[in-house]
Parts: C-alpha cells; structure tokens; sequence
C-alpha cells in the first residue's frame, strides 16, 4: 500500500475544448471559478488554468487570469495555483510570459514549461530552446514555479541540462504526457521508462490524454505518482465516449479509487509542503 498523501490537480479548461465538445467545459472566467470551487470542495489542491477571451477563445492576457485568480483564491486561499504558458497558439515571448507579470495575491505558483517542441495531432506546439530558456528566466526572476511539461524522455534530459546551466532548480511538479497522437504512447512498458527517469524527490503525475486519462490516473496511483485530471485532457468518462464527462465527476472518481487503496488526499496545506512553497 502507498501511504504518501495524495495531490489531485485538475486542469479545468485547456486550449482546445468548446461547448460543442462538452457543455460543462468551463470557458468564462465565473464558470472556470465556479468548477474550481466544486473540485476544491471534493479534495482538489492544485489546479492548473487557462484563460478564454469572452467569446470563449483562448487568450494570454493576464487581466483574464487575474479575474480568475482572484475569484478561486477568494474560495480558498492556500489552493496551488498553476498557470498555462502554452505554446499551442501563442509564439511570441510577450504572449506567453503575460501571465507571469501578475503580483500579489494574483501571481501564480507554478506556472507550465514545455521542455521542448512536439506534435499535437492537427499542429505543432513549439517551444524553441530560446522560448523555454526565456520563460524558465523570467519565472525564476519571478519566484514562480516551473511547472514540467513532458511528452518525450529527451525534454527530461533537457530539463536537466537547465539545471546544470542554472536556470532550472530541482523540479517540484512534473506532469509527464502519453497518449496524444504525435508524442510517447501510452503503455505501462513507456511509462516505467519516465519512471525510470524520476528522482526520488520528484512529485510526478502519470497524465493520459484522451481515452488514456483514466488508465493513466491508475498507473500513477500505484506508482506512487500524484494525479492530473480534468476536461483539458479528456472529455469523457469512458473510452467509449458514450458518458460526458464533468470536472467534479473525474475527480470523484479518482478519490473513490485512492481511497479503495487507502492513498490519503494531501490537504491544502500538505500539499504546499510537498510542493516546496
């Protein structure tokens, strides 16, 4: 049995889910604080955000992101905070690092740092060794956190090598991706290799996109990994397709299984101390 507590991190919204994929895709900024108050309520500590403009696009800027900041630390005020410097639509330097200007009771604690460039299945999310080195700058200047984004072992070896540069610290959350068409698959054969290539003092999550969300979620589970859930990554609950799914269902779910295997939940407060903040 796994006795190390738990951190469920849900990602809300994403870049790509519309209402036409899943009405319960949180868009505006009261329906991403609404859905960020229910997970929170059920055990969620961490959630990680993405901002839509008001005609539900995505968008950088951080005025979107302070309002829903705002509005989730009024809910609670110790839940972990990451922020999205997605390179999927946005390019440019400025874009990107919007979000990271934030201060105060707005700044994020984490915020997303891709490790390198790959393949989404209709586009390229890219993520020059420029971008990433620029970004991990400014959120080391910034005192934010970076938030590891892998899809291929190599962005792990390329993490490391900023750590022997200078610009990276030990990591303090790793989310590692498989099943998205154009990157690593998912298959415990590929995820024992991540593993392999996890230290002893990295807080990891085993994610799955897709159908692979769930089968994911256990792999972590029984790895000793936490958890990232959410209709970012999948819009249902089943591989079928056939049951839609919310944010507040795929983390009830996900607690029912940690506690059939008696996995605690980290509380807000055990969350932060893991996380190093």
């Amino acid at each position: 049995m796994i006795s190390a507590p738990l951190i469920i991190n849900v990602c809300l919204t994403g870049n790509v889910p519309g209402k036409k994929d899943n009405p319960s895709v949180p868009l505006s900024p009261p329906e991403i604080i609404r859905d960020a108050a229910a997970v929170i309520k059920l055990g969620a500590t961490m959630l990680h955000l993405h901002a839509r403009d008001k005609d539900g696009k995505p968008h950088y800027h951080k005025n979107i992101f302070a309002e829903i900041i705002t509005g989730i630390r009024k809910i609670n005020s110790h839940v972990v905070i990451c922020a999205t410097t997605s390179g999927r639509i946005f390019q440019k330097h400025r874009e990107r690092s919007h979000v990271l200007e934030l201060n105060g009771g707005q700044k994020p604690d984490f915020a997303s740092l891709t490790l390198g460039s790959f393949n989404f299945p209709k586009e390229a999310c890219l993520n020059s060794p420029e971008t990433i080195m620029h970004l991990a700058s400014v959120m080391k200047k910034r005192k934010i956190q970076p938030e590891w984004e892998i899809f291929e072992p190599g962005m792990i070896n390329y993490g490391l090598y900023l750590i022997r540069k200078g610009l990276l610290d030990t990591p303090r959350w790793i989310n590692i991706f498989l099943g998205s068409l154009g990157t690593s698959p998912f298959d415990h054969r590929t995820a024992d290799l991540f593993l392999s290539m996890m230290k002893p003092d990295w807080r990891f999550a085993i994610t799955g996109v897709g159908k692979y969300q769930y089968p994911a979620n256990l792999f972590s589970l029984t790895a000793g990994g936490h958890i990232r859930v959410g209709l970012e990554d999948s819009f249902y609950m089943d591989g079928d397709k056939k049951e839609p799914a919310t944010n507040a269902k795929l983390v009830e779910r996900i607690i029912r299984v940690a506690k059939s295997m008696g996995r605690p939940l980290a509380d807000t407060r055990t969350t932060r101390k893991l996380l190093g903040l």
